[in-house]
């Protein structure tokens, strides 16, 4: 598969103290390419990203932590630079679909739901869809590692379509 040119990695020094004003950047660049109309287009649908702000949110989507942090293994999220210097590459991804590793897969958890991995296998980077009746959600993205490599791969030669 020939992937297009995915966009430049967002700048982040490494040096935590900018943090902040990393993720305020990370931030705009969620709300420019995911929330703002026109929206991201998956297979001849719109993809629905959720608004919902909770308490604990810092007054920005918990969608947007889930893009741009990773889960604690004591509870909570921490930063994950990985992820949150590729944020604009999701609606790369989600609009250029075909040109990526994509393929569904019925998750079988409290329900079943169907979900599509679009996975930039040459740039260790994915961004999982749930099918909902008339549109797609965005679930998340994130940097592939070498721990969760062949678990997707495991899923790929499961998949459905």
């Amino acid at each position: 598969m020939n992937s297009p040119s995915l966009p430049a990695l967002l700048p982040f020094s490494g040096n935590w103290s900018e943090w902040a004003a990393f993720i305020d950047t990370c931030y705009q660049v969620f709300r420019d390419t995911l929330m703002t109309p026109p929206r991201p287009r998956f297979r001849d649908r719109m993809v629905h990203v959720d608004d919902f702000v909770g308490q604990q949110d810092e007054g920005r989507e918990r969608i947007f932590w889930h893009l741009t942090t990773k889960d604690h293994p004591g509870g909570g999220r921490d930063p994950d630079p990985n992820r949150a210097v590729r944020v604009n590459w999701i609606r790369v991804l989600i609009e250029n679909h075909s040109q990526f590793k994509t393929w569904r897969y019925l998750e079988v958890k409290e329900k079943a739901v169907y979900r599509w991995y679009i996975w930039a296998e040459q740039h260790d980077f994915l961004v999982i869809l749930e099918e909902k009746k008339n549109r797609y959600q965005l679930i998340t993205s994130f940097w592939v590692e070498e721990w969760n490599r062949e678990k997707l791969n495991k899923k790929h030669e499961k998949r459905e379509s």
